[in-house]
């Protein structure tokens, strides 16, 4: 009955016509609205779904057959645009940098350009992908489209578009701080060894690569390890088997990547 009365409110809105009385008058007296077939049929149905599917426990069976929506959090709208101020302005600020220092002129700093800054966009690079993926959910929940259960996420534990914004921006405003530090010490001639200890600061280990790396090694040999230790922890957390840090997203998003 109340999807007649949806029906029919769209219907006067669009054609500008007044026919929701008449029309609702026809289906109130209707069969299938006096009739409780449909609720004994609805009954049978849910009866039967918790007795081979959820075991027996009603409750079980309710978190699949009427699950409880998230509410949307206005500190996380918040929280965005913070956070995309952040990495606007700081990206602003790189850029200027960049273009004070000469790095991407001829005569710009090689190790820099060939060592770190790879390292670096890398993350920036993933994050953007992870944007445009929030961009595809956002139009996706616009034009109603079920996503979640069509790439069969964990019923109301999918990443709704706010969820990936509000990590992109957290993460892209941390990518883009760094850098912008790593470059601002470049520029001032810091020694080598601090400089390229930074970008471990990404991911909370830069005091445990500086203190397993001889400040004797090579630059290059240091780099190398930053690298491979960035990589390393991604793939972990990405083929991680357990159900934390959203496993039905990475599960399909790992799909996406065999396919």
């Amino acid at each position: 009955m109340l999807a007649f009365v949806k029906i029919l409110k769209k219907f006067d809105k669009v054609t500008a016509k007044e026919v929701q009385t008449i029309y609702l008058k026809v289906v109130e007296s209707s069969y299938f609205n006096s009739s409780d077939k449909a609720i004994r049929l609805m009954d049978d149905v849910e009866e039967l779904f918790v007795r081979h599917f959820a075991s027996g426990d009603k409750r079980k069976a309710m978190k699949y057959l009427k699950p409880n929506q998230k509410e949307e959090s206005h500190a996380t709208t918040f929280f965005i645009g913070l956070f995309t101020g952040g990495f606007v302005a700081l990206f602003i600020g790189y850029c200027i940098m960049a273009h004070i220092s000469g790095m991407y002129t001829h005569q710009s700093n090689k190790v820099y350009m060939s060592t770190s800054y790879p390292v670096l966009s890398m993350f920036s690079l993933f994050f953007l992908h992870l944007f445009l993926y929030g961009c595809n959910i956002f139009m996706w929940r616009k034009t109603r489209i079920n996503y979640a259960f069509i790439f069969e996420f964990a019923p109301t534990k999918e990443l709704k578009y706010r969820d990936v914004f509000l990590i992109c921006t957290t993460s892209m405003t941390i990518v883009v701080g760094v850098m912008f530090a790593h470059l601002t010490l470049i520029v001032k001639g810091y020694s080598s060894s601090t400089v390229q200890a930074i970008p471990g600061c990404l991911l909370l280990v830069c005091y445990i690569q500086r203190y397993i790396c001889n400040v004797y090694c090579q630059c290059c040999y240091t780099r190398m390890r930053l690298t491979l230790l960035f990589i390393q922890v991604f793939l972990l957390v990405l083929v991680c088997p357990f159900k934390i840090l959203y496993r039905s997203s990475r599960y399909h998003f790992l799909i996406a990547i065999r396919n």
